[in-house]
């Protein structure tokens, strides 16, 4: 089982201003981000967010997302239409996507429609190959692994590397999903950003 990080950012205030307090909430969620585990950033309390504290986390989400070994999975929670429309304005900017956490569904803030698709299969799939992919999406495992990609880089797919598929650790991926991470209040919380 995949251990996870519960980042709050509630703790920062209802309002997430200012590069300077994006700063500290990034440096804080690198120090704690550390050990391998999947990432909620819950900004259930938050009412408005402004783009350079965003910048400055999103960043920090970045560079935590598959480094080395690593596979994480980063999802957002709890977002109000406000905090979800300035994060999706961010997003776009930096041509990026991020998985969010929208009732018992996980979706893509600002995704192309393949990117849809492919994490649709992706999650029903649970842990794959990119060949399964491929046969899944009637596309080939080149197609596959390049739609892959930006998911990879945005932390809605991940390697598994507790997994095996013909011997090859790192050639076999999960998807976040509904189950996953958890986000029920029975689930271990690990850190918030006081």
């Amino acid at each position: 089982m995949t251990e996870v990080l519960h980042f709050y950012l509630r703790d920062r205030g209802p309002v997430l201003a200012s590069r300077r307090r994006g700063r500290e909430a990034a440096q804080h969620l690198r120090e704690l981000s550390e050990e391998p585990s999947d990432l909620i950033l819950d900004f259930k309390d938050v009412e408005a967010v402004t783009p350079p504290f965003l910048q400055e986390l999103l960043d920090a989400v970045q560079s935590t997302i598959n480094p080395g070994d690593r596979g994480r999975l980063v999802v957002a929670a709890n977002l109000n239409d406000d905090v979800a429309e300035t994060l999706a304005l961010v997003l776009e900017r930096r041509k990026q996507t991020l998985a969010f956490r929208r009732g018992t569904n996980v979706e893509l803030l600002k995704p192309d429609q393949h990117l849809v698709e492919t994490l649709r299969e992706a999650q029903s799939l649970k842990h794959f190959t990119a060949g399964d992919l491929a046969e899944r999406l009637e596309i080939n495992t080149t197609a596959a692994h390049q739609r892959l990609q930006p998911l990879l880089a945005a932390g809605v797919v991940a390697r598994d590397f507790g997994a095996a598929a013909k011997g090859r650790r790192s050639r076999v991926f999960r998807a976040v999903n509904r189950d996953m991470p958890r986000f029920s209040s029975s689930a271990r919380s690990r850190a918030s950003v006081a």
